[in-house]
């Protein structure tokens, strides 16, 4: 009796990990696509020979930020700033911001940046940062799919973090 009950909790805690990778992919998606979206409104600023500067641009707690490659453009993006900020205040999805941050990439941080949509000979080097069990919860989850292309993606991604806390 007691080995139906252990199987059964088993279960349920499996199907509890399931959901909860579920939840996690779909907010990682989300805020993928919410980061492109403030992405494109910022790039909407500049012009397209300016607009090679610009690395990326996330949300984090109601506040955007705006990461530059050359001191140059950071200047120029701070000349901007109004504007961006009145643009991502009257957009529907973004009316919540409260404040537009700007980071310049130097040395080690450089590295990290995603390979430019302009120049496709830069390589680019990916270090996500988030915790082993969040890695290890992707990794679960991405056993279990059937998509083969999504799968190797996602066990990649959790093998990268993985490895990279162990040093």
């Amino acid at each position: 009796m007691s080995d139906y009950y252990y199987k059964q909790r088993l279960k349920q805690q499996r199907e509890k990990a399931k959901q909860e990778a579920q939840r996690l992919l779909k907010r990682i998606c989300n805020q993928e696509q919410q980061n492109e979206m403030l992405t494109q409104i910022v790039l909407d600023c500049f012009r397209p020979d300016e607009q090679k500067f610009f690395e990326h641009c996330g949300l984090h707690q109601h506040i955007v930020i705006i990461t530059v490659n050359t001191q140059t453009f950071l200047s120029r993006l701070r000349t901007k700033l109004p504007q961006i900020t009145q643009k991502l205040k009257t957009h529907p999805q973004f009316h919540h911001i409260r404040k537009v941050r700007m980071r310049l990439l130097r040395g080690r941080d450089m590295g990290y940046a995603a390979q430019s949509r302009l120049d496709p000979t830069r390589q680019a080097v990916f270090s996500p940062k988030f915790s082993n069990r969040s890695a290890k919860v992707i990794a679960n989850s991405a056993k279990e799919l059937d998509d083969g292309d999504l799968k190797e993606k996602l066990l990649a991604l959790a093998q990268c973090v993985l490895s990279s806390k162990v040093v």
